[in-house]
């Protein structure tokens, strides 16, 4: 979703451009978009290619309109809870949601968490400790939740079940900026042992744990034509000290064995009086990552983590719409709104964007 203010700068420099004051210099602009997905990021603000050959058209067009509902708001609700509250089918829970009736009453809390985390890992990623698993194996499956410390966890929980020897690559933390006696001074109030701490969205992390046969995914452009775009997923075939060997494993050029460098990444926007400059591979594991990330997604086999209620306009319609299928959706929700109509979960929605 592009904010509106890069709209306002093409009307701008239109109209400046071609001497012209009306709306776009007069250019006729076609303008798309789904209004139902999330809204662009703004820090500290408020307020599919997949085969259906089994599906009936009926099937795919009751998810459909399930879909549609859930995106426009007009869900039902129990009379219980406020109107931004929406069911979670049954067949779409982790064990068809038994644990929400008391079936797991008296144990530790969070050896609960971590036993149900553990069954939505090994429910997506069945088969997963057999070797040689093809590249649309990790392609078509993928475990979402709303918040990046969550995907962190995940990764490494599956990260350590994939055979083989993990290599840690440590990023070169420094500040940027031209001028050297200000980089100086401002290098004594934020050593380096510092920046190593700091954690960003759409930053790779200092610590990055890789083996053979990750999935990844590239957060920056590299080389587009080539394939190597933002969002971009790939899996882990070589490793070297500052380079990596990957498959595409989706797109038009799938298959694609490419070469994926250390690179200088500078944040923007961070929140810091300074932007970090980070030498690592632009590159995050990817057995899980965000429900803001998965955007651009077409995946087959879906596990949804909500350890609490999503946070953001559409984050709920953008998770469930990765895939045509709900049997092929799973849902784990940590602490649900429960009545005796059923189990529900925060759907949030602006009905002013999508209306």
């Amino acid at each position: 979703m592009t904010h509106r203010f890069q709209y306002d700068a093409v009307d701008r420099t239109l109209r400046d451009l071609l001497k012209n004051d009306m709306p776009f210099g007069g250019v006729t602009m076609l303008l798309s978009g789904d209004f139902r997905q999330t809204l662009p990021v703004i820090p500290r603000a408020g307020p599919a290619e997949t085969a259906i050959d089994d599906q009936t058209a009926e099937q795919v067009q009751a998810f459909a309109d399930y879909l549609l509902r859930i995106g426009d708001g007009r869900h039902g609700t129990s009379p219980d809870l406020d109107r931004n509250f929406v069911e979670i089918p049954r067949d779409m829970l982790l064990g068809g949601g038994q644990h929400h009736e008391g079936a797991d009453h008296g144990m530790d809390g969070q050896v609960v968490r971590s036993s149900r985390l553990s069954r939505l890992i090994e429910t997506v990623y069945a088969d997963f400790n057999e070797e040689h698993q093809p590249d649309n194996y990790f392609a078509e499956r993928i475990i979402l939740t709303p918040k990046n410390a969550d995907v962190l966890a995940i990764n490494d929980m599956i990260l350590d079940k994939l055979p083989g020897d993990a290599q840690e690559y440590r990023s070169v933390d420094t500040l940027d900026g031209d001028d050297e006696l200000e980089r100086q001074e401002r290098s004594d109030l934020y050593p380096p042992e510092f920046l190593n701490t700091i954690s960003l969205s759409g930053m790779p992390p200092h610590k990055l744990r890789l083996k053979i046969g990750t999935p990844v995914m590239l957060i920056r452009n590299i080389n587009t034509k080539e394939g190597l775009c933002n969002g971009a997923r790939l899996r882990v075939v070589s490793l070297r000290r500052n380079c990596m060997q990957a498959v595409i494993m989706g797109g038009a050029v799938a298959g694609k064995k490419v070469l994926i460098p250390r690179i200088a990444l500078i944040s923007k926007n961070s929140g810091f009086p300074f932007e970090l400059r980070r030498k690592q591979f632009p590159v995050q594991v990817a057995f899980a990552m965000t429900i803001n990330e998965s955007q651009s997604q077409s995946i087959q086999i879906l596990g949804l983590y909500l350890p609490g209620p999503v946070f953001s306009h559409g984050q709920f319609y953008v998770a469930v719409s990765r895939v045509t299928a709900r049997q092929n959706i799973t849902i784990l929700a940590e602490n649900p709104a429960t009545t005796e109509d059923g189990v529900y979960t925060k759907n949030i929605v602006y009905r002013e964007i999508v209306i």
